[in-house]
This record gives C-alpha cells, structure tokens and sequence, in this order.
C-alpha cells in the first residue's frame, strides 16, 4: 500500500531546500514499516517511466485526448470517480 502526500516545492524556500524539514520528511518515511509514503512527484515520476518504457516497447503510442474528445469512465459527470 501507499501513501501519498504533499509534493517536493514543499521542502523550497527563497533560500533554497529547508534541510530540516526534507530530513524530518525522509527520516519519517524510512521508519515506516507499513505503507510506501510517496510524494505526487514521485508519484507522477514512477507513472512518468512506467509509460515511456511502455511506448518504447511497443509500436503503439499514447496520446492525449483533443479538447474535442471525450474520456470514457463509466461514470456519469456527476459521480465521483473513486481513487
């Protein structure tokens, strides 16, 4: 299972990475023993590689939808979608 939470922009300040504050976070996360806790960035990072080496194994390519198209959930507008 994973947790995910926050993102890195969290850690910047004017003057750079709050050091402290990026220390507190790594050393809560690596005494977890439970779920993975994971940032949206590392999030998007992992799904990022995961699709590009995808498309580089296979002839078919993934693209965004036009403005024009619709993406087919199975759920009205309405519903939420659950996650």
């Amino acid at each position: 299972s994973y947790v995910v939470i926050g993102s890195n922009g969290e850690f910047m300040t004017d003057k750079g990475i709050n050091e402290q504050k990026f220390s507190s976070f790594e050393m809560f996360r690596r005494s977890m023993h439970g779920p993975e806790i994971i940032t949206f960035d590392e999030l998007y990072e992992r799904a990022r590689y995961i699709v590009e080496s995808q498309e580089g194994s296979s002839s078919a390519s993934v693209t965004s939808p036009s403005s024009d198209e619709q993406i087919q959930t199975g759920y009205s507008d309405d519903e939420e979608i659950p996650f």
